[in-house]
């Protein structure tokens, strides 16, 4: 039997994808949850999974540790959006800054040594220096900073996955995917930018097995950031055509219609390799697998 985990942002995409697998090799998943969170989906994936209410204050994050100690603590909980309003600032914060900081606090209080944290590759839109291109990527630079210092003043052993697109079998989220397969099947044209910036997809299980990877200790001074991307860099334009072989079916674009907006990152950040990881599903078949 392998360690026990704690998890934020399990009832999240690749939240319960991870939960499911880190429970089949063995892991004692415990998550964090918020008190109206719908975890169904969660219990379906990883059924014993042990949850824990976060009610938004560090005693209920204590009141997890106690389940303690564990292997690592992974922090997935997220809110990625490219412009967030003013209101929605502080929840944002909440979630990407406050929660890993006090997950950090916690395991350097004994509970674990190890943090691994979820990033996103939109931190690094100017490539190996750190520009984010969105307040949702700032916070995450944030919470690296934090793992900075706990890293080098308190001796705990973090590392950043810099995440690229996730997709995946049932996926509910409208995001570019299912909005291609349902124009795809309804025949209705689709608005996009010219489509020349250039992405990574990467399928929800071979972004799982990074998370995996990322939990084999080792010493890091700082928090040590890896890409984790899928095999293929594409266009959007080429991901258009990929689609359309994996599925058999024509999607109407209107090539041009949306001016690229304000962040748009035209070629993403591949970075340092994570160590002792690779994706392997590449983007026709995972798309062929899931539309096809």
């Amino acid at each position: 039997m392998s360690g026990a985990l704690l998890l934020s942002g399990a009832t999240g995409y690749l939240g319960r994808h991870a939960a499911a697998r880190l429970q089949h090799a063995g892991h004692a998943v415990h998550a964090l949850v918020r008190p109206n969170s719908p975890i169904e989906a969660l219990q379906a994936a990883a059924p014993a999974t042990r949850l824990h209410v976060y009610d938004g204050g560090y005693p209920s994050i204590e009141a997890a540790g106690r389940a303690g100690p564990f292997e690592a603590i992974v922090h997935i909980a997220g809110v990625g959006q490219l412009v967030t309003p003013p209101v929605e600032i502080p929840a944002l914060v909440d979630v990407s800054v406050t929660l890993p900081a006090w997950l950090m606090a916690l395991a350097v209080s004994g509970t674990a040594p190890r943090v691994v944290l979820v990033g996103s590759y939109w931190a690094w839109s100017d490539g190996e220096n750190s520009a984010p291109n969105s307040v949702y990527a700032a916070a995450k630079v944030g919470a690296r900073a934090i793992a900075d210092h706990y890293a080098a003043f308190h001796g705990l052993e973090a590392v950043e996955l810099a995440m690229h697109d996730v997709y995946g079998p049932n996926d509910v989220r409208r995001k570019l995917f299912n909005l291609l397969d349902e124009a795809s099947r309804t025949g209705l044209a689709l608005d996009m930018t010219a489509g020349e910036q250039r992405i990574a997809p990467i399928h929800v299980s071979d972004a799982c097995a990074a998370i995996e990877a990322a939990l084999v200790r080792d010493a890091t001074p700082r928090c040590a950031s890896y890409a984790t991307a899928g095999p293929e860099i594409v266009s959007l334009r080429q991901l258009v055509a990929t689609f359309e072989r994996a599925t058999g079916r024509k999607v109407v674009v209107n090539w041009g219609a949306l001016p690229y907006p304000r962040g748009q990152i035209m070629q993403p950040w591949m970075g340092r390799p994570l160590p002792n990881w690779k994706p392997i599903i590449k983007l026709e078949q995972g798309l062929r697998e899931i539309f096809g």
